[in-house]
């Protein structure tokens, strides 16, 4: 990113004592094109799947209300299982996708939490879920190209990942921007 215009932060009208319930917004000068990029920690916990259904689609409602000459991306820690993702109505959100399954659904990148290989938690159950996930508004000059996981090698100062979550690490194509000629 270049020039960073404008920092709000929103909150979200449904969330438990668990969270804050924000979700930053950055616009940006991103190699001459302008961008917005949208982050949030949605609701952890199986039982609050209502609010978490509900930020996402308050954070869809945002990236659909950017203005259309925007590169617009959203990337966080979701918490959605497979099951909320597939109850939402993705119709009210055209042109906004998940980029895992634009590219294909590798199932290498598939599981950002997964406690039979990430002991960060101590968990006495072995779980792998998809709770971290970005969605892109489709875009002629910004196209995905790879997704991969980050954040798979112990820190050996403690012998712990650096999260309880892998990283994603996704790369576009992003045309040079046209200047007018004159």
């Amino acid at each position: 990113c270049g020039i960073i215009w404008f920092i709000p932060v929103q909150y979200f009208n449904s969330c438990s004592i668990t969270h804050e319930g924000i979700f930053p917004q950055v616009s940006c000068d991103l190699f001459g094109h302008r961008a917005t990029l949208f982050t949030s920690h949605f609701e952890s916990m199986r039982e609050y799947s209502s609010e978490r259904t509900s930020q996402l689609s308050e954070v869809l409602d945002e990236i659909k209300g950017v203005e259309r000459d925007q590169i617009v991306l959203f990337g966080g820690d979701t918490n959605l299982r497979d099951s909320e993702w597939a109850r939402v109505d993705k119709s009210k959100w055209e042109n906004i996708y998940d980029l895992w399954e634009r590219l294909g659904k590798d199932n290498d990148t598939r599981y950002t939490w997964d406690t039979s290989v990430n002991k960060n938690l101590m968990a006495n159950y072995k779980s792998k879920l998809r709770f971290d996930r970005i969605y892109v508004r489709e875009s002629e000059k910004f196209v995905p190209k790879s997704l991969q996981l980050r954040g798979q090698g112990l820190l050996h100062s403690c012998d712990m990942y650096p999260s309880d979550h892998w990283a994603l690490l996704a790369t576009f194509t992003l045309p040079p921007k046209q200047r007018p000629h004159g």
